[in-house]
């Protein structure tokens, strides 16, 4: 596989003896475009002025306070070079320091990144950061055109280029408010190599760390690159993030228009192992014995490229995010509009998981949506068309020690397609949202609807296939398979032979077959019976240009998930009497403002361009008895105010509980949504803070 090659050549990297840092002081040097590079700098009054150089003189424990500006490569401050081979605009090993941007000249208190852009520039020539068994925390900082290539003569390790931002390896590594913006790795071209060297980690690479922290993190625009190769192209790994070994907790990450891209060959594609030139994660690649916790997460417009060849073509795997012997969790995530695309040949190639691609992992997804990601097969001239699998998510095993292991909650998997290659031969292909493959799966509480796949392909919205003897099982409860069927006559569930989908308790709706039980060469269905089928399932506005599958008031499958246990929904709401689905409808809020003899609401504006403009809102006041009712409306009815989404009611009880709520209704009267109803009171009395001074 991939990672063995990954790990060979690590093997040369680090083979020298550096110690982890054990001293720690807490002293600052500041840093700032003006300053001057000189034995005494680091003071308010006389900063220094490259980053290498504050960091040549800080030791453990210190900190970098650093002002606005661009800081570029400063190569007679350079003290990487000799000792690791290879350096960046800031380098530092054998300790532990702390960068933090945003300060400015008249202030050197208080970070303020967003007017105060501390950008590290590697100039379309130069690494960003690079760190060796260090302890290092970066904050408020922008790393943008950095680059690095492998060498394009020798063998290995040496064609090889990791981390075009940031490269770190051993140590620990904290980013926090960090933008990671337009860097590159590029394996080298070879020439008498078989293969081209392997780009991997084109923001950020991290191997062998204990563990890494990433808080507010955007990796935006950069690419991985496979160099050249006489067989076949080098891989690209991770255009964004490339992890190995390593243990990373996540939380507020953005992935936006990252790519991975293998290399190609005029050769014929395929080395003397079997392998081929395959791109990995064009948001993110976990590669082997990483352990990663992802958190509100969002990726989107990443890309992964397999290689071209003269007869076989690479594949592409994950066009978000690929993970290959990695324990993944992936909460609260937005993965939409990724791409994973097969390369080119007389043969094309896969393109599997245009969100996710997982390999003999385990992958746990909880309130996320996967939505409108593409995997395509690459074009074969006169053989094979490319296959593809998995628009949303392809999971699968193949021989190893280790197993594939699937969970997915509350999750929508949607509008999600699978294109096949051109060619001369069909190869076939499916799963338009989920490909589960030689994988023990769980999906709980999902909604999966509108997922296509090509012609000649199975499982339009699921498909369970084995590898070899190797079976796939998945429990699939609560759930809703809805709409497929706009392009194809194939089955929303397709179960292979020999394998197993156990259902309980969920909901069909407007696919043009459900599932493929009692055909020839069909798996084995338990709990067939346990789904039923409804006219309209509501959702609010499914499919473009909104794709919003939440639940609509109306929505039959409201409070009907009776056996389920699930306590919270994808919005992480509460499921009191739980709905189909992955979403739990709640009514929208209603507040409520009081004022002597006045109530004053305000409901924000729920139905914006959900509905068609002729919705209006109704509503309606409930009076308590003896109490005066409002001028604006009679009590116990209610009054279309059309589309305002504020309203003051006035000539009110005081300290009298007057019970309100509003609702969206369509132009014949239909309920789309409703309010929380509230009961509020209007009051004479209003208290005030006592005004504190602080005294001089």
């Amino acid at each position: 596989m991939i990672t063995a090659k990954i790990a060979s050549a690590l093997s040369f990297l680090f083979c020298f003896c550096l110690l982890l840092p054990t001293s720690v002081r807490a002293e600052f040097f500041r840093v700032a475009p003006y300053g001057q590079d000189t034995a005494s700098c680091g003071e308010i009054s006389q900063p220094c002025r490259s980053l290498q150089y504050a960091a040549n003189k800080a030791e453990t424990g210190d900190t970098l306070l650093v002002a606005a500006g661009t800081y570029t490569f400063n190569q007679v401050a350079d003290v990487c070079s000799p000792v690791v081979g290879d350096t960046a605009v800031l380098c530092f090993y054998n300790k532990g320091l702390s960068i933090i941007g945003g300060f400015s000249a008249d202030n050197w208190v208080t970070s303020n990144p967003a007017d105060n852009p501390t950008i590290i520039d590697g100039q379309g020539y130069r690494r960003g950061v690079l760190l060796k068994r260090a302890d290092a925390s970066l904050k408020g900082l922008i790393i943008k055109n950095g680059l690095t290539r492998g060498a394009s003569n020798g063998t290995g390790y040496s064609t090889y280029a990791f981390g075009g931002g940031i490269l770190a390896d051993y140590g620990t590594l904290s980013l926090n408010n960090i933008r990671l913006i337009n860097n590159q790795v590029i394996g080298g071209n070879t020439n008498a190599e078989a293969y081209g060297g392997a780009g991997s980690g084109g923001g950020l690479a991290v191997r062998l760390a204990s563990r890494v922290d990433l808080e507010q993190v955007t990796f935006e625009g950069n690419s991985s690159t496979g160099g050249w190769g006489n067989l076949r192209g080098g891989y690209g790994m991770g255009g964004g993030l490339f992890t190995y070994q390593t243990t990373v907790f996540g939380k507020n990450l953005d992935f936006f228009n990252n790519s991975s891209r293998a290399g190609s060959t005029g050769g014929s594609g395929i080395d003397q192992i079997g392998e081929r030139s395959d791109a990995c994660g064009g948001g993110a690649s976990f590669q082997e014995g990483s352990q990663v916790v992802l958190e509100k997460i969002t990726a989107s417009g990443n890309q992964s490229f397999g290689g071209n060849a003269a007869q076989y073509a690479g594949g592409a795997f994950g066009g978000a995010f690929s993970l290959e012997e990695a324990q993944v969790t992936i909460k609260e995530a937005d993965i939409r509009d990724n791409l994973a695309q097969g390369g080119n040949a007389v043969n094309g190639w896969l393109g599997n998981g245009g969100g996710i691609e997982a390999i003999n992992s385990t992958l746990n997804i909880e309130r996320s949506l996967l939505i409108k990601n593409t995997a395509r097969g690459g074009n074969g001239t006169t053989g094979d068309m490319g296959a593809a699998g998995g628009g949303g998510l392809n999971v699968t095993w193949f021989g190893s020690s280790l197993s594939s292991n699937l969970s997915i909650s509350n999750t929508i998997v949607a509008d999600n397609e699978v294109v096949q290659g051109q060619g001369a031969k069909v190869t076939g292909g499916g799963g338009g949202g989920l490909w589960i493959q030689g994988t023990r799966a769980a999906l709980d509480h999902l909604t999966i609807s509108g997922n296509t796949i090509s012609d000649n392909m199975q499982g339009q919205g699921v498909l369970l296939i084995a590898v070899g003897n190797v079976p796939a099982s998945a429990t699939m409860a609560h759930s809703l398979v809805t709409n497929h069927g706009a392009n194809s006559s194939a089955a929303a569930l397709h179960v292979k032979t020999n394998n197993t989908v156990t259902l309980i308790d969920g909901r069909w709706s407007g696919n043009l077959k459900d599932h493929n039980a009692g055909d020839s060469n069909a798996g084995t269905f338990i709990g067939l019976g346990t789904m039923t089928t409804v006219d309209n399932p509501g959702y609010v506005a499914p499919g473009a240009p909104l794709y919003d599958y939440h639940l609509r008031y109306a929505s039959p499958v409201r409070d009907q998930a009776k056996s389920s246990s699930m306590t919270v929904d994808l919005d992480n709401d509460n499921r009191a009497l739980p709905d189909m689905g992955a979403d739990e409808y709640v009514p929208f809020p209603l507040r409520v403002s009081s004022g002597d003899g006045t109530l004053y609401l305000n409901w924000g504006n729920p139905a914006a361009g959900i509905f068609s403009p002729d919705y209006y809102y109704e509503l309606t006041v409930q009076c308590p008895t003896g109490a005066e009712t409002p001028k604006e409306i009679r009590c116990g009815q209610s009054l279309n105010i059309g589309s305002l989404t504020s309203f003051l009611l006035t000539g009110l009880t005081n300290y009298q509980g007057y019970t309100l709520w509003v609702a969206v209704k369509e132009p014949a009267g239909a309920i789309l949504d409703l309010s929380r109803t509230v009961t509020a009171f209007a009051t004479d009395i209003h208290v005030y803070l006592p005004l504190v001074v602080k005294q001089q």
